[in-house]
């Protein structure tokens, strides 16, 4: 005879929270997308430019490396600063000037002195 059990009700499950991700992983985040476009960017452009392939490979490397990953510090703190403090609210249009006034002949001054009497 088969018997079932079923789960005790009286168990309380941990409140899990989603907590903001550190700066850390936001630029491990950004760093392969940073490295390789800062890649084929540097090295494909020395390629088109006319280099050979290692001369080409060896300048994208190096961007890359150096470049690379400094950009993606550099992203990594902003979305990450951008994170923290909420988003940031869309500004409003400039309002519409006044519309000038209307000048008449009248208004515009004279280019000849006019006689006082």
């Amino acid at each position: 005879m088969a018997t079932t059990t079923h789960p005790p009700t009286n168990l309380q499950t941990p409140s899990v929270t989603q907590e903001d991700p550190g700066y850390g992983r936001s630029i491990v985040k950004w760093l392969g997308p940073c490295v390789v476009s800062v890649f084929a960017l540097a090295g494909g452009g020395m390629f088109l430019g006319g280099a050979s392939n290692p001369e080409a490979l060896g300048v994208g490397l190096m961007a890359a490396l150096w470049g690379g990953a400094g950009f993606a510090v550099m992203l990594g703190g902003v979305f990450h600063a951008n994170s923290l403090e909420g988003s940031t609210p869309t500004p409003q249009p400039a309002p519409a000037p006044a519309p000038a006034p209307k000048l008449t002949h009248q208004d515009w001054p004279s280019a000849t002195a006019t006689p006082v009497s």
